[in-house]
């Protein structure tokens, strides 16, 4: 392979976008990644940059709408400093889409005798798109860093990569690229989907028939499995901590919870729902089918049994496709779950994202649910909506509590910390943002960074241990790199554990980010806006409460809310507002009841929500029956 950079736009007019998914920090990261790979191999890299020299050379939509960016000689033209040009190194202008406008670029690359070109920028479902197709209709092989290009369009984009990947182009982490370019082997995973979803749709069919597997006996079988995880709850716990870095006391509290969702999820299924409606007509409920079960690493054990119980309570078979680094996890779980139940009525398949796309796109699936990022929501939402199959995703949070004058700071403050911190910030619920009322922001900080401090953090298996390692090294440095650069924007940083914790000294038992309470005035900031799912907490100031609500609102996310209160009033005026799917009052976002619905609003959700009563709502389909005598 001979391959060449492309650096496409990655021009401070666009990186400061509104709406950039993934954020401007983010994508500079990826692409900065790459660009320090390229120059220590000595291959070639081109700076593709919108130039705008007359206002005439605007592209007509720009004119329309009035829009002037990229203008030559202003601030927005150039690159962030980790981008600009190095001796040596080619800039490419264009005024329109794709970087391949002028012959410029085709002849640079053949005579270099490149055959493959790798795109890094924005915009995914733009720039990016018409250089890709533009480089395959003139021979290259093209190689994109899905992590490392960007867009304001997320769902565009995501069309634009499914379309293109595999077609024109492959898309691949900047790790997976690097090591392709340097001849080492990547493992993106594999499955057999194809005889997984046939076992299960054989094993649904066998059972229907079969009065050995009715309701009663299914609600029986959830009763049983709850008695035989909580038996199996210190050997479970042990395993979770293991393979996660979940701190002990988190895990056996998992294992509660997954056993909690259980009985719960029985519990529910047994009530009856009113089904008359007038003579001759009736309600009726029918299971999905086969339903695909794609579940995330942070609480591996409670998300999978939370969507997989309740799916085959109501008469449904499950394929499950865990996280790659919950696999050892679900296949400990896998004989526990299945004792009881039919042959194959669940199956598991192992991999990648590939792996849960291949499920999600598989005709013989005919629901599909999630828990994780929103990208990767959004994805399977596009796929399982070509199908016309339901969908349901659980797609994570930035929680904010409010903190008003006249509550307990020093209460309010362990709360939020412990929910900022415990897990390390990985849970969707995870207490990401404080908001302030300026009247008690001081005395708040005191308190916060004192229960901060209180915190244990080490080794995982330690029940003293609430902060543990974060699940991987790649993560801590996304974590950190994302705290270097709010701290490099002027932001104020606090790490209390800082005098007394070096998380080197912490490596036997993972990688360790220091927990860090961040000041943040602009509420478009990326540490404000983004979702960093490790142990950060962001501190915002409000004028009162009208201004608490808009800062809660003002993100994408709205999974979970809470506020700290004496006034019912405010409460009242606080629960009207706060858009969000879970709600609380003097409490940490932390946490959720296994009987509640549970399911966030925003970019925090899609479709049903989960839990209690909301499973009826997806894994079956409600329809009128019309008898006569």
């Amino acid at each position: 392979m001979n391959p060449a950079l492309l650096l496409i736009d990655l021009q401070e007019d666009f990186l400061s976008a509104a709406g950039l998914t993934p954020a401007r920090g983010e994508v500079v990261r990826g692409a900065a990644r790459l660009l320090r790979a390229f120059r220590a191999r000595g291959a070639p890299v081109m700076h593709v940059r919108t130039t705008i020299d007359d206002p005439g050379d605007r592209m007509p939509h720009w004119k329309a709408s009035g829009r002037n960016a990229c203008v030559a000689g202003t601030p927005g033209h150039d690159a962030p400093a980790a981008l600009s040009v190095a001796p040596g190194e080619r800039i490419i202008d264009k005024t329109h889409f794709s970087s391949f406008q002028g012959p410029n670029l085709a002849a640079a690359l053949h005579e270099s005798q490149v055959d493959t070109v790798v795109l890094a920028g924005v915009h995914t479902h733009g720039c990016v798109r018409a250089t890709a197709l533009d480089a395959y209709e003139a021979g290259f092989r093209v190689l994109i860093a899905a992590d490392a290009v960007a867009s304001y369009d997320p769902q565009h984009a995501e069309m634009t990569r499914q379309y293109l990947d595999g077609r024109a182009c492959r898309f691949m982490s900047a790790d997976a690229i690097n090591g392709r370019i340097e001849d080492r082997k990547i493992d993106v995973g594999t499955s057999d989907v194809d005889d997984a979803v046939a076992m299960a749709r054989k094993a649904l069919t066998a059972s229907k028939p079969s009065k050995a597997w009715n309701h009663d006996r299914r609600t029986a079988w959830s009763d049983a499995l709850a008695d035989r995880i909580e038996r199996a709850g210190d050997e479970l716990a042990d395993l979770i901590v293991d393979r996660t870095g979940k701190p002990v006391c988190d895990a056996q509290g998992e294992v509660r919870f997954a056993v909690d969702l259980v009985r719960r999820a029985g519990d529910w299924a047994r009530r009856d729902e009113a089904s008359d409606l007038e003579a001759g007509c009736r309600i009726d409920r029918a299971p999905l089918g086969v339903v695909a079960v794609i579940t995330p690493w942070n609480n591996p054990l409670a998300i999978a049994l939370g969507k997989i119980v309740p799916a085959i309570i109501y008469g449904n078979a499950v394929v499950w496709k865990p996280a790659p680094a919950g696999a050892g996890i679900a296949d400990r779980a896998a004989p526990i779950v299945t004792t009881g139940l039919p042959d194959d009525l669940l199956r598991i398949v192992h991999g990648d994202h590939r792996s849960g796309e291949a499920l999600a796109a598989h005709p013989g699936v005919d629901g599909v649910t999630i828990t994780g990022s929103m990208q990767a929501g959004l994805a399977l939402q596009l796929i399982a909506g070509r199908r016309f199959v339901p969908f349901q995703g659980e797609l994570g949070g930035n929680n904010a509590a409010v903190v008003m004058p006249g509550a307990d700071l020093d209460h309010a403050a362990k709360l939020i910390a412990h929910g900022a911190f415990g897990s390390a910030g990985q849970r969707c619920t995870a207490n990401r943002r404080a908001i302030v009322h300026a009247e008690c922001v001081d005395g708040f900080m005191e308190h916060v960074c004192e229960a901060t401090r209180s915190m244990r953090v080490g080794d995982p298996h330690d029940p003293r241990t609430q902060v543990g390692p974060v699940i991987s090294e790649a993560a801590g440095a996304r974590i950190d790199d994302a705290i270097t650069r709010a701290r490099d924007d002027g932001l104020t940083v606090l790490t209390p554990h800082a005098a007394d914790l070096d998380p080197t000294q912490l490596s036997e038992y993972g990688h360790f980010v220091v927990p860090a309470i961040i000041r943040a005035d602009d509420p478009t900031h990326e540490i404000v806006r983004t979702e960093t799912f490790g142990p950060v907490l962001v501190v915002q100031v409000a004028r009162d409460l009208d201004h608490a609500i808009e800062l809660c609102n003002g993100v994408p996310q709205g999974l979970a809310s809470a506020i700290f209160t004496n006034c019912d009033e405010q409460w009242r005026t606080f629960m009207a507002g706060a858009a969000s799917g879970l709600v609380k009052r003097n409490q940490s976002t932390a946490g959720a009841d296994a009987s509640a619905p549970f399911g966030g609003w925003g970019t925090s959700g899609i479709g049903p929500a989960e839990h209690g009563p909301a499973d009826v709502e997806f894994y079956t389909r409600r329809r009128a029956v019309y008898e006569s005598p």
